[in-house]
């Protein structure tokens, strides 16, 4: 079950947001804010399909995109890849992925799984 409610702010409490309120499949209390009741809505919806599914993954303990990226480093290493791939791919990751998406969170039902 998740409920949404509004959420007063601010130093005046003139701000705003919408809170959605729920419990994901492992029963932890999660909440998440939106800043329309709208977006909350939608995203309520999503969110407790997943749970229902037990793929929902909340963004406070995704992986980031970084974290994957060594992941698979390490993988390529443990499998003996030539030493100019993985040279190769550890640049990449420094000139084209760092600077850009590294610290993008990742969400998917892959993540859920642990990978």
């Amino acid at each position: 079950m998740a409920s949404i409610r509004k959420r007063k702010f601010g130093p005046n409490k003139d701000r705003e947001a919408w809170m959605v309120d729920y419990v994901d499949q492992h029963g932890k209390r999660r909440l998440k804010t939106f800043p329309t009741k709208k977006e909350a809505e939608a995203w309520k919806v999503s969110a407790l399909h997943e749970v229902q599914q037990g793929i929902h993954t909340p963004a406070s303990v995704s992986r980031t995109v970084t974290d994957v990226w060594r992941l698979w480093l390490a993988d390529c290493e443990a499998n003996k890849l030539e030493f100019g791939t993985i040279l190769q791919r550890k640049q990449h990751l420094q000139h084209h992925v760092l600077p850009f998406i590294g610290r993008q969170r990742l969400s998917s039902p892959d993540n859920a799984a642990g990978v």
